[in-house]
Protein backbone atom coordinates (compact mmCIF):
# COMPACT_ATOMS: atom_id res chain seq x y z
CA UNK A 1 0.00 0.00 0.00
CA UNK A 2 1.26 3.47 -0.81
CA UNK A 3 0.35 7.07 -1.40
CA UNK A 4 0.64 8.82 -4.82
CA UNK A 5 1.02 12.63 -4.55
CA UNK A 6 1.37 14.66 -7.55
CA UNK A 7 2.99 18.27 -7.24
CA UNK A 8 3.79 21.01 -9.20
CA UNK A 9 6.91 23.37 -8.81
CA UNK A 10 6.81 26.79 -10.04
CA UNK A 11 9.35 29.37 -9.93
CA UNK A 12 6.97 33.26 -9.96
CA UNK A 13 8.71 36.54 -10.19
CA UNK A 14 7.13 38.30 -7.51
CA UNK A 15 4.94 36.49 -4.99
CA UNK A 16 6.40 36.92 -1.75
CA UNK A 17 6.93 34.01 0.72
CA UNK A 18 7.64 30.46 -0.53
CA UNK A 19 4.17 28.33 -0.53
CA UNK A 20 1.91 25.38 -1.53
CA UNK A 21 -1.50 26.32 -3.53
CA UNK A 22 -3.53 23.41 -5.05
CA UNK A 23 -0.90 20.92 -4.89
CA UNK A 24 2.01 23.14 -6.12
CA UNK A 25 4.83 24.41 -4.33
CA UNK A 26 5.25 27.77 -5.09
CA UNK A 27 8.94 29.36 -4.89
CA UNK A 28 10.15 32.83 -4.52
CA UNK A 29 13.74 32.37 -6.16
CA UNK A 30 16.20 30.72 -8.51
CA UNK A 31 18.58 30.37 -5.44
CA UNK A 32 19.29 26.52 -5.42
CA UNK A 33 19.91 26.44 -1.71
CA UNK A 34 15.64 27.17 -1.20
CA UNK A 35 15.16 24.16 -3.86
CA UNK A 36 16.97 21.88 -1.57
CA UNK A 37 15.59 22.95 1.23
CA UNK A 38 11.84 22.30 0.21
CA UNK A 39 13.19 18.78 -1.59
CA UNK A 40 15.22 17.80 1.84
CA UNK A 41 11.70 18.81 3.59
CA UNK A 42 9.17 16.48 1.18
CA UNK A 43 12.04 13.74 1.51
CA UNK A 44 12.12 14.36 5.60
CA UNK A 45 7.83 14.12 5.22
CA UNK A 46 7.70 10.71 3.03
CA UNK A 47 10.70 9.44 5.84
CA UNK A 48 8.37 10.17 8.51
CA UNK A 49 5.19 8.75 6.80
CA UNK A 50 7.11 5.53 6.53
CA UNK A 51 8.46 5.25 9.81
CA UNK A 52 4.66 5.71 11.22
CA UNK A 53 3.51 3.22 9.72
CA UNK A 54 5.55 0.60 10.60
CA UNK A 55 5.27 1.70 14.28
CA UNK A 56 1.54 1.42 14.14
CA UNK A 57 1.96 -2.27 12.66
CA UNK A 58 4.45 -2.87 15.43
CA UNK A 59 2.05 -1.50 18.16
CA UNK A 60 -0.94 -3.67 16.34
CA UNK A 61 1.32 -7.16 16.16
CA UNK A 62 2.34 -6.40 20.07
CA UNK A 63 -0.25 -4.71 22.07
CA UNK A 64 -1.79 -8.34 23.12
CA UNK A 65 1.27 -8.64 25.40
CA UNK A 66 1.41 -5.86 27.46
CA UNK A 67 -2.35 -6.28 27.74
CA UNK A 68 -1.92 -9.63 28.65
CA UNK A 69 0.13 -8.94 31.00
CA UNK A 70 -2.12 -6.12 32.71
CA UNK A 71 -4.83 -8.97 33.25
CA UNK A 72 -2.32 -11.42 34.52
CA UNK A 73 0.34 -10.45 35.38
CA UNK A 74 2.16 -13.48 33.34
CA UNK A 75 3.88 -12.98 29.91
CA UNK A 76 2.85 -15.95 27.48
CA UNK A 77 5.94 -16.26 25.44
CA UNK A 78 8.44 -18.39 25.78
CA UNK A 79 12.23 -16.49 26.71
CA UNK A 80 13.45 -16.37 23.38
CA UNK A 81 10.47 -15.04 21.79
CA UNK A 82 10.34 -12.71 24.08
CA UNK A 83 13.81 -11.44 23.29
CA UNK A 84 13.11 -11.55 19.59
CA UNK A 85 9.85 -9.21 20.23
CA UNK A 86 12.67 -6.90 22.14
CA UNK A 87 14.97 -6.76 19.81
CA UNK A 88 12.27 -5.95 17.40
CA UNK A 89 11.27 -3.29 18.97
CA UNK A 90 14.80 -1.97 19.41
CA UNK A 91 15.88 -1.96 16.17
CA UNK A 92 12.63 0.03 15.26
CA UNK A 93 13.48 2.55 17.55
CA UNK A 94 16.94 2.70 16.14
CA UNK A 95 15.54 3.05 12.67
CA UNK A 96 13.42 6.38 14.01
Amino acid sequence: EYEEEEANAEDPAAMGAAAIRQDQIILTTNNPFERLAHSYALAQSVRLGVFEVVVDASIAQTRSIPETMATTGEVVLDERELSKQIGGLLMLRCDV
